[in-house]
């Protein structure tokens, strides 16, 4: 079996055929009548556990409990070989940013900045603010703070001792919706 993406077609979980028709024509322009490499793939492709830090974070805003089990379960059932405290320090890393990005934003609003001055604080895309002071609409900042400091915990915790990874980030996360 030869696999020229890379592993792309394995990356998507549930691919709808839209996004899967978007990513190839997206290399097929990038490598204009060339092979694709996996080092295209791997630079225009976005990374799965971005997208489901996002979809997580975005279940947590919604108070959606459902959602977010299922997300974590799909995660924990990956078959890409880590272990599921290698996998927990990866999620930890990534929710951590989304819930970082989510208090820059407060910060900015309650400092009065624009998005201009945002977008040139933090060298964001618009569509990143846009994405992140939507999510950050669902918490206050003290539950981002909490949330960033047991994530943090978990974080020494995991690298520590032996607690299963997988339920303490799950009950972290319960706490949220």
């Amino acid at each position: 079996y030869s696999d020229p993406l890379g592993g792309f077609a394995l990356a998507l979980k549930q691919p709808s055929l839209l996004r899967l028709e978007q990513e190839l024509n997206k290399l097929l322009t990038y490598a204009h009548k060339e092979p694709i490499t996996s080092d295209m793939v791997s630079l225009l492709v976005p990374d799965d556990r971005q997208a489901i830090a996002l979809s997580i974070t975005d279940s947590l805003s919604k108070k959606n409990r459902t959602e977010l089990f299922a997300l974590l379960e799909g995660y924990y059932k990956d078959a890409d070989g880590a272990d599921e405290t290698g996998k927990t320090l990866a999620l930890v890393g990534l929710l951590s940013e989304q819930f970082r990005s989510q208090l820059i934003v407060k910060d900015s609003i309650e400092q009065r900045l624009t998005e201009a001055e945002v977008l040139s604080q933090t060298g964001w895309k618009p569509g990143k603010l846009f994405v992140m002071k939507r999510l950050a609409g669902s918490f206050t900042v003290q539950q981002l703070r909490d949330v960033l400091g047991k994530l943090e915990s978990l974080d020494v915790e995991l690298k520590s001792t032996t607690t299963p990874p997988r339920v303490v980030l799950e009950l972290i996360l319960a706490q949220m919706v």
